[in-house]
């Protein structure tokens, strides 16, 4: 098990189990038990978009009972390399998430969509979200998880293999001089060049509360449920910390972009 003596340390970014083991375990644990408190995953299909390795869709298909899964990622690497096992109704996909279709592709609509530690890694955030919309059934629900850019961690500097990944907003800094100080190197979790690559997403896209509230409202979705946490509820998992809420503070401006670590939202497209 992770340990708080190895906080953030190269074999704790997945709690020290695969990748695959490790987004089952959050869906087991976190992801499912939270969506169940609001709706009713039984016999829905599900998107995910950006599922990795699809851990969290084989969670959700043996735990969840849901009907049917698709999943989409870019990165054909991490599809190539999944346990996970398609048949007609569970499939994972290489692709982006832009180019769905459900007009003319009854695959591409879902009851639920997952965007989980995914958004705050795409620019077009807002397009992400208004395609969200368009492939959501009627009264369907959007499940969103990341941590804020201006959190504690916001920069992913957690990827770091010095004593940067220890430093609470170090990517406050300006870039070149970030970079300079940040060393990174292949872990058991992703590449040198991947991990910079993640870093420099996450400050391009700069995602906020308010940014992500703002565009689910452009996007037509309905705000159901916001949970901020001071502490993720992932930690548990990756390091053995407690999960802590601090939704309070999720109201005061300012202050819960900077304090807010992670937070989970779920949204609805209206019924028609």
């Amino acid at each position: 098990m992770a340990h708080i003596a190895h906080l953030f340390n190269n074999t704790t970014l997945s709690g020290g189990l695969s990748y695959f083991d490790y987004e089952y375990q959050v869906a087991q644990e976190i992801v499912i038990p939270w969506l169940n408190r609001h709706i009713d995953l039984r016999g829905k299909s599900v998107g995910d978009f950006g599922c990795h390795q699809g851990g969290i869709l084989q969670a959700f298909r043996e735990l969840a009972h849901i009907r049917s899964g698709r999943g989409y990622d870019l990165n054909a690497d991490s599809i190539r390399n999944s346990p996970f096992i398609e048949n007609a109704s569970f499939s994972l996909n290489v692709g982006d998430i832009l180019a769905l279709s459900p007009e003319s592709n009854p695959e591409h609509r879902f009851d639920v969509i997952l965007i989980r530690d995914v958004l705050e890694h795409i620019p077009d955030y807002t397009g992400v979200l208004i395609k969200a919309y368009t492939c959501l059934n009627p009264g369907g629900h959007l499940f969103i998880s990341f941590p804020p850019y201006y959190s504690p961690f916001g920069g992913h500097q957690q990827l770091a293999d010095n004593w940067a990944k220890l430093m609470p907003y170090l990517h406050y800094l300006p870039e070149s001089l970030l970079f300079n100080l940040v060393q990174l190197s292949d872990n058991n979790y992703m590449h040198a060049k991947d991990s910079e690559a993640d870093m420099r997403s996450v400050r391009t896209t700069r995602l906020t509360l308010t940014k992500t509230e703002k565009g689910l409202q452009r996007a037509g979705l309905q705000l159901v449920n916001r949970n901020c946490f001071l502490l993720r509820p992932e930690f548990k998992i990756r390091y053995g910390l407690p999960s802590l809420s601090c939704d309070m503070i999720g109201h005061i401006p300012i202050l819960k972009e900077v304090l807010t670590m992670g937070v989970y939202y779920l949204a609805q497209k209206p019924a028609q």
